[in-house]
């Protein structure tokens, strides 16, 4: 059992799922038959109260477009503390390089360094 740790998010596998419709005509004439007698008879379909479908589409755009629009603008937790270790990690890492620019000469320099230059430069008398 391994591990799996990433800093971003990884996206779930997608799922293909196709439901086939399928035309009966039968079916639907029959259907029809059952409708028309219902009506001479006056026997009245509890599921449809006998009005017409009117959808209830106004404002309905609107409505979605402004919720959509305020969950954008919220952050979970681990969205910014993700946010707060990149830009921590990019900080680190430039301060880091600045130093090594700054003591690159030093690091690799053909001159020997010599701590000592007043001993060097002094005569010893004997």
């Amino acid at each position: 059992m391994a591990l799996r740790f990433s800093f971003f998010k990884t996206p779930q596998h997608k799922r293909f799922e196709y439901t086939p419709r399928v035309w009966d005509p039968a079916k639907e004439e029959r259907d029809e038959r059952v409708k028309q007698i219902q009506k001479e008879l006056g026997i009245i379909d509890n599921t449809s109260d006998g009005k017409p479908y009117v959808p209830n589409i106004k404002g309905s755009f609107r409505k979605e477009y402004e919720q959509n629009k305020k969950s954008k603008t919220k952050i979970g937790y681990s969205e910014k503390i993700r946010s707060y270790i990149i830009i921590g990690t990019i900080l680190l890492l430039g301060i880091i390089f600045f130093y090594i620019i700054k003591i690159y000469p030093y690091l690799f320099s053909s001159e020997k360094q010599n701590n000592n230059k007043y001993i060097d430069n002094t005569e010893i008398y004997e």
